[in-house]
């Protein structure tokens, strides 16, 4: 049996296995969702400091530490019904009508098909949004992942409010001086809710999305985005910066600065994930990633790799706005669809090797 909870009204269900990814509408709320996957894990959250982990259902009702607060805490039974004070309602699916025998006419046609059995018949344009079945080959979803609608709405706003500001400020000339930290500000705030949705995009991709999330009912706080943001920073100078000290201080670019460049490219893309996955730099433990990366090393290794082909892109279709402003302008939507692209490979890495991470995030 599947149990889950429906997003809108939070009433626990329980579905036979085989309906997994099949959808239908809720009695409670009459809201058409998608029931999941059979889950293998008991995912939860720290009462102490909210601290996002996962366990394999084996070890239910033992102590386990928190990676951020150090806490002990017992991990709750997989059943939602004893978690939840709602009881667990049990869905049963309505069977589709029996095959005619062979030779015989059907009194069924698709109209009356679709009348009886719209829960069986209706096919969700998210239903495999969470499944981590992927519509199309691997080669080419990867591509697609930020074709969604929500997704293309928050990449509309951050790339029109900046363009609209930009063009005002060359067309006030002197007098955009009364106005240039009020636009700022709007745009520091657009960047940061920027880099917050990418991380976010990680972090869903890794519990299986295969296309951008929806993420339009949930409002950041300023200081979400703002510590969001600040431990990505963090992140790349934790790795970045060995090799900006090494340049600074002797000038050379012998085997020791590019052994430091190796060491950053092939260390940041998992660092970024952990500091992603468990939302605090705790991620950035040595003793983690270096056993994270031996652990996984042939499966991280392309990733590396194409994390550092991706970057390196993003880099060099970076033109000075002032130089070429319709140019610069033209390439800012390409830069942030490699980076959602890139999010995605980062999260669809821990989706597939979690039971070789030992995160437990």
């Amino acid at each position: 049996m599947i149990e889950f909870r429906c997003k809108t009204c939070s009433r626990a269900f329980r579905v036979r296995a085989e309906y997994a990814g099949k959808s239908d509408r809720w009695p409670q709320c009459k809201t058409v969702s998608v029931v999941p996957p059979a889950d293998s894990r008991i995912r939860f959250r720290c009462p102490n400091c909210n601290q996002g982990m996962s366990v394999s259902k084996a070890s239910a009702n033992k102590t386990v530490k928190c990676p951020k607060c150090a806490a002990t805490i017992t991990v709750p039974a997989p059943a939602i019904s004893k978690q939840h004070p709602n009881p667990t309602v049990e869905l049963r699916f309505q069977e589709p009508p029996p095959k005619p025998a062979a030779g015989s006419q059907s009194s069924y046609n698709p109209d009356t098909l679709a009348a009886m059995y719209p829960h069986m018949l209706h096919k969700s344009s998210e239903e495999d949004e969470r499944t981590g079945e992927r519509r199309l080959p691997w080669i080419i979803d990867i591509f697609m992942y930020p074709f969604s609608t929500s997704c293309l709405i928050v990449l509309a706003i951050v790339f029109l409010v900046p363009f609209f500001i930009d063009v005002l400020s060359l067309m006030l000339g002197p007098f955009w001086f009364f106005l240039r930290i009020p636009g700022f500000v709007v745009e520091l705030i657009i960047y940061g809710y920027l880099y917050w949705y990418i991380m976010e995009c990680v972090v869903d991709s890794a519990h299986g999305g295969v296309r951008a999330p929806d993420l339009t009912s949930r409002a950041p706080s300023l200081g979400e985005i703002a510590w969001r943001f600040i431990r990505t920073l963090g992140c790349l100078a934790f790795f970045a910066a060995p090799v900006w000290f090494y340049y600074a201080h002797t000038g050379r670019t012998d085997a020791v600065f590019y052994g430091l460049v190796v060491y950053a490219a092939l260390f940041f893309p998992m660092g970024l994930l952990a500091v992603a996955m468990f939302d605090s730099f705790t991620g950035l433990n040595p003793i983690l990633l270096v056993g994270s990366l031996f652990s996984t090393f042939f499966y991280y290794l392309p990733l590396a790799f194409v994390s550092c082909a991706l970057v390196l892109g993003i880099i060099f279709l970076r033109v000075p706005l002032g130089e070429h402003f319709l140019l610069g302008m033209a390439l800012y939507p390409l830069r942030v669809y490699l980076l959602l692209v890139w999010a995605h490979l980062l999260g669809r890495f821990y989706w597939r090797c979690e039971e070789k991470l030992y995160w437990d995030a």
